[in-house]
């Protein structure tokens, strides 16, 4: 073979001299010889290296986790903010944390699950006394989110099990069932009619005592969606929750009876709200007071409801879809044969309001702007001459309409 004398860059032969002996071949020839990696190639080994080396990376921070330092004050503000609740579960919620912070101020990093266990074992209510199980359960969930939220963050590592170690009975055992009798609600809705903050409770007295409805389906912290007086078809005598103001996310439809119709009619309006108090709860416990009802009654205008419609139907199927409820919870928590009373139970769906005029006491207007009853219904009533002022009970004089004095009442 001729050696071919080599060519300089700008195609300048260097004399005469051969530099080099290379074989005449083409450019397309030597490619196949000696072939370099085409673009897909390089692109597929570099996606295989990034690939190798994150598994190595995650292998290593498995063994040797890089925690990110986190006091649980910091860490607590961090859960609520990127948790949010409805208002009330994020009050309830807060005061928990902050118990729990304010206990375990330094890194989560340190804290072991006995001084946890420990903890939540020697809670106590503001009378010293040792909360529940209940309660205790509730902490230990609420901060099992904490800490999970912690682990996706990597405050923790992912294999932290603070909390495998702490148990708690599977089977709660339910609270006592807390009832009204028959004279406690007659007593509890003659207060609130002789009074101007009870006047607005009665709505949701008469909804959740004789109909079931949750006080949070009436009455909550910061919920919108709630029952409305739109929600009351008078005509066919129905109240339709809706599924957004459900509990249960389940729309139902519950019958009106006549003793409910007779105590909302004079409080019924076009729309709004049927119960417009920040706070219903506490309004209801100082009324409950006032009225010389004893003991601490827990959501027991819906217990009394329900057990009471259990004792009479007999049919834990109805009674659920009323309440918007499961039949296994009815039996599981309002099933109980020994505190059955039918008589009770009869003598309490039977209350009838004695009032005789429709309009409640807060609708009279004051007798010092010269307006009257006998004015705005147009004539006397009950032939005592002049309109009387309504009161609830059998007693009632003759004469004037007299304003509403809380003081007296």
């Amino acid at each position: 073979m001729k050696p071919v004398p080599h060519v300089n860059g700008f195609g300048r032969r260097r004399g005469n001299e051969t530099l080099k002996f290379r074989p005449a071949f083409s450019r397309k020839s030597q490619s196949l010889l000696t072939s370099s990696p085409t673009k897909k190639q390089r692109r597929e080994r570099r996606r295989r290296y990034v690939k190798a080396l994150a598994g190595e990376l995650a292998q290593r921070l498995d063994k040797n986790p890089i925690l990110i330092q986190t006091d649980s004050a910091h860490l607590v503000a961090q859960y609520e903010a990127a948790r949010p609740v409805s208002p009330k579960w994020r009050r309830l919620r807060s005061k928990m944390l902050a118990r729990f912070a304010k206990t375990f101020p330094g890194k989560l990093s340190t804290l072991t699950g006995a001084a946890l266990e420990d903890w939540l074992s020697s809670l106590t209510r503001l009378d010293g006394r040792l909360v529940c199980v209940r309660t205790r359960k509730n902490y230990f969930l609420v901060i099992s989110a904490l800490l999970e939220f912690a682990r996706t963050r990597g405050n923790l590592p992912r294999d932290n099990d603070l909390l495998s170690s702490i148990q708690f009975p599977k089977n709660l055992r339910p609270a006592p069932v807390q009832l009204y009798t028959a004279d406690e609600m007659a007593a509890l809705l003659s207060k609130a009619e002789s009074t101007k903050a009870g006047r607005k409770l009665v709505p949701l007295i008469v909804c959740d005592g004789f109909l079931g409805v949750r006080h949070g389906e009436i009455n909550e912290e910061g919920k919108t969606d709630v029952v409305h007086w739109e929600n009351f078809d008078w005509a066919r005598g129905k109240l339709k929750i809706t599924q957004w103001v459900s509990k249960t996310h389940s729309a139902r439809v519950i019958d009106l009876p006549a003793n409910v119709i007779a105590w909302l009619r004079p409080y019924k309006r076009p729309s709004g709200v049927i119960c417009s108090l920040k706070n219903s709860w506490c309004a209801l416990c100082r009324l409950r007071k006032r009225s010389g009802i004893a003991g601490k009654r827990r959501n027991a205008l819906r217990k009394t409801f329900i057990t009471y419609k259990m004792d009479l139907l007999q049919n834990a199927d109805a009674v659920a879809h009323q309440a918007g409820t499961s039949p296994g919870i009815i039996r599981q928590n309002y099933d109980n044969p020994d505190a059955r009373t039918s008589e009770e139970a009869q003598k309490y769906f039977a209350l009838h309001p004695l009032r005789e005029e429709e309009l409640p006491l807060f609708a009279w207007k004051n007798t010092e702007r010269g307006i009257n009853a006998a004015s705005s219904s147009g004539g006397t009533e009950r032939g005592c001459g002049e309109a009387q002022p309504q009161q609830f009970g059998p007693e009632r004089g003759c004469g004037k309409a007299q304003p509403h004095n809380p003081e007296y009442l």
